[in-house]
């Protein structure tokens, strides 16, 4: 139960950055282009 917490909760971190910086590239795309 443990382990099943702790990948939930670094899942959730990871989905967390990875929006942020899909955000950060469409910013940067939408600057260069």
């Amino acid at each position: 139960m443990m382990p099943y917490r702790h990948l939930r909760c670094n899942e959730g971190r990871t989905s967390i950055l990875m929006k942020k910086h899909d955000t950060k590239t469409l910013g940067f795309g939408g600057r260069e282009f």
